[in-house]
């Protein structure tokens, strides 16, 4: 198991692991159902040292709240990987392009509560608030409070574990630029705070270099939480293309949208999940 006594910390735009060297995520984000099954590829033939994990807490895709067998899932990922050193992290998946609001706020409350008292020992796991929210009309206001409540919840449970905040406009940040107007709010009085952006077909013809670079210049951290060669049907192509120039140039970590190794992808989610087939291929 990795080291408690220390933590990951974020100092200025950079990442550095408990031991004091600079983390650069490479990762990939795979479905919680696929348990451990690929720990030996993803680790020493693919290389990733990060592997992101959706967990659904309202039933999406009639996937079970990861607390509805103790975490178990949860935590027999955690072992698989951080054992080897590598980065999980856990995000809040069902409400992309939107918020979750009244019961199902204090739903992802609750969840986020119970993720840091489970898992506030273990600083190879980091917590992703929510994935991609809002929609292309930007709501700094929303954004900004919505994750600041979730960010005191996690460090009033003690744990220090780092937290990655998506960008607005279904996490991909453009136009509504919430992060580079918006995130010196998120991070006042906090730390060990991250933000990431999804690299999808609103960066085809814009460009992602340029962005990046104006976050560095406001000392911003930043990933690339997913990207890939399609979204939804639409190529992402030429936005992965900028995203692997762009953060190896920079030595942003960068983490790629999705494993789906397995023929059983469509199978566990009906086929109804469109979310499978946008893969880096």
């Amino acid at each position: 198991m990795p080291s408690k006594k220390f933590q990951f910390q974020v100092l200025g735009t950079k990442i550095y692991d408990p031991n004091g060297r600079e983390f650069i995520a490479k990762g990939i984000n795979m479905f919680a159902w696929e348990g451990i099954s690929q720990v030996n590829s993803l680790m020493n033939q693919w290389r990733f040292n990060t592997v992101r994990v959706p967990n659904y807490l309202l039933g999406s895709y009639n996937q079970p709240h990861p607390a509805a067998n103790n975490y178990g899932t949860n935590h027999q990922i955690v072992d698989a990987f951080t054992s080897q050193g590598a980065v999980v992290v856990f995000d809040a998946h069902d409400r992309i392009g939107g918020y979750y609001e009244n019961n199902q706020w204090e739903i992802l409350k609750d969840y986020w509560r119970d993720m840091a008292r489970e898992f506030k020992d273990n600083p190879y796991v980091w917590f992703n608030l929510h994935n991609e929210p809002g929609n292309a009309t930007a709501n700094p206001e929303k954004w900004v409070s919505y994750h600041r409540e979730l960010i005191d919840i996690i460090r009033s449970e003690g744990a220090n574990n780092l937290i990655v905040v998506d960008g607005e406009a279904w996490g991909q940040d453009f136009p509504t630029q919430t992060i580079a107007n918006h995130a010196d709010k998120v991070l006042a009085q906090n730390d060990n705070i991250v933000f990431s952006i999804h690299a999808y077909e609103r960066w085809n013809n814009n460009d992602l270099a340029k962005y990046l670079d104006e976050l560095f210049v406001r000392d911003l951290p930043i990933i690339i939480g997913e990207y890939g060669s399609d979204n939804n049907g639409q190529s992402t192509l030429e936005a992965t293309i900028q995203t692997i120039a762009a953060t190896q140039e920079r030595e942003i970590g960068r983490i790629v949208w999705e494993t789906n190794l397995t023929k059983s992808a469509t199978q566990n989610f009906n086929g109804t999940n469109p979310e499978v087939f946008k893969r880096f291929r």
